[in-house]
């Protein structure tokens, strides 16, 4: 019979995020039901509640003494759980500490250096490999108290786990752990009320240049979809748990589900409201009719660029005009459009830029986010600069971030025409160039203070 483990699974704060309460973390939560599933103990601390980094040390110190603690991080707040890893080893330098995320997925060997234990991917393959790790951890530590001479760091080797996503079955996996945190204290709001998050796929079908999916670490080579029995099973539970009838879908592409009328049917038949992405390359007028007809109020669009270069630059895969389509389209049939867009892409001129401000005129979406181009460690632009005439000039992480409230992103970059200062100058004239959004935002701002 396999011992069972006490987890600590650790949230950091998004660096520069305006509001790092938006969402639970999902993927935490998702963890934290496998391991609940085999029978180990877990808590989830999740740090956004906590008021200032001098509040760290006594949450995690008061949550107790766990055989492993596990952190989630992107690019962003790589820092910050440098940090965390910090106190944990404080309180007690046996202590084994795992991380993963799209970061250390996209950078496994420096990561390696930093923590005990790197997941590449998704954890769900690999949950036996760490029980494993555990277990041989374990039984050394025991060995070690009758020999002095050995060290913690002879027995605690640094070790990457790469998940195979083809091992498990998607549908096998629990439901996220939802009941460790205190959800409703979350602040996303879908068409002005309380929301929260779910998924009904997992992956990318798609390899633009600028995704961690381009890379040579891949989280995913391929898209996977659950059991619409599953995923209307959790929409319930959140409704009769939780009262929530409002939702965001997570997915890369909500709307690609090759079963997708049948997922719309049964999700008419809940009467909640909900957000979702789009596909520009797929979607037409009779899909985004069906969307709003099942509770859809909201359909949001990786656009980037108003220029054909551009989107060829970064290997978007889709045209300028099937973009202005699509968000004409589900216009007409009523939805909310929401566009992501960037600027600094590599081959980014003046003469783009105009472009993608003549794009946003001709369709005028709702609402619109835009950021300066960062590059995440371990996407194609980032693995080979050169070959798309960029210059990476700042790996200081705390700068590979985006922030919607504020339509801004760390300056990191140079194009072969454009200085990072002139990057910056073109966001603020897009910002003054483009279409006022109809609609707002989710209020970030009382975060200012």
């Amino acid at each position: 019979m396999q011992k069972k483990y006490s987890i600590c699974l650790i949230n950091p704060p998004h660096e520069g995020s305006l509001d790092s309460l938006l969402d639970p973390p999902l993927g935490l939560m998702y963890i934290s039901s496998t391991f609940k599933k085999l029978g180990h103990k877990v808590n989830i601390i999740d740090l956004s509640f906590c008021e200032s980094k001098f509040d760290w040390y006594n949450v995690i110190e008061r949550g107790g003494v766990y055989d492993l603690y596990g952190i989630t991080t992107m690019t962003a707040s790589y820092y910050n759980s440098l940090l965390i890893r910090d106190i944990i080893k404080e309180i007690n330098p046996s202590n084994i500490v795992m991380i993963g995320g799209a970061h250390p997925s996209s950078l496994p060997e420096e990561t390696k250096k930093d923590f005990d234990i790197v997941i590449v991917g998704e954890f769900e393959s690999v949950v036996h490999k760490v029980i494993n790790y555990i277990d041989y951890v374990q039984y050394n530590l025991n060995n070690m108290k009758s020999n002095s001479e050995v060290s913690i760091s002879n027995i605690v080797t640094p070790i990457i786990f790469y998940s195979d996503t083809d091992k498990f079955d998607i549908d096998e996996i629990p439901s996220p752990d939802r009941h460790s945190l205190p959800i409703k204290k979350y602040t996303r709001l879908v068409d002005g009320d309380k929301a929260t998050s779910v998924i009904a796929s997992r992956g990318c079908p798609y390899r633009c240049s600028y995704c961690i999916n381009s890379g040579r670490v891949r989280i995913s080579d391929k898209v996977r979809f659950r059991n619409i029995y599953n995923v209307i099973t959790e929409l319930k539970m959140l409704i009769y748990d939780f009262n929530y009838k409002n939702f965001i879908f997570y997915d890369d592409t909500f709307t690609i589900n090759p079963k997708l009328d049948e997922l719309l049917n049964k999700i008419k038949d809940l009467n909640i409201t909900f957000r979702c992405n789009g596909n520009a390359r797929k979607d037409d007028y009779d899909k985004f009719k069906r969307l709003y007809d099942a509770g859809c109020r909201e359909i949001d669009f990786g656009i980037e660029s108003g220029s054909q270069t551009i989107l060829d630059n970064i290997n978007k895969g889709v045209t300028v005009e099937q973009n202005k389509q699509a968000i004409l389209d589900a216009k007409k049939a009523g939805l909310t459009v929401k566009t992501f867009l960037m600027v600094g892409s590599p081959g980014e001129t003046w003469e783009t830029i105009e472009e993608t401000v003549k794009f946003m005129w001709d369709v005028k979406p709702q609402l619109y986010t835009l950021f300066n181009f960062v590059p995440l460690p371990g996407c194609e632009i980032w693995n080979d600069p050169e070959k798309y005439k960029i210059k990476i000039i700042n790996k200081d992480w705390r700068q590979y971030y985006n922030i919607g409230g504020q339509n801004v992103g760390g300056l990191v970059i140079e194009t072969e025409k454009m200085t990072s200062k002139e990057i910056g100058k073109a966001r603020k004239y897009l910002l003054e160039k483009l279409p006022p959004q109809i609609g707002m935002l989710q209020n970030y701002y009382k975060k200012l203070g």
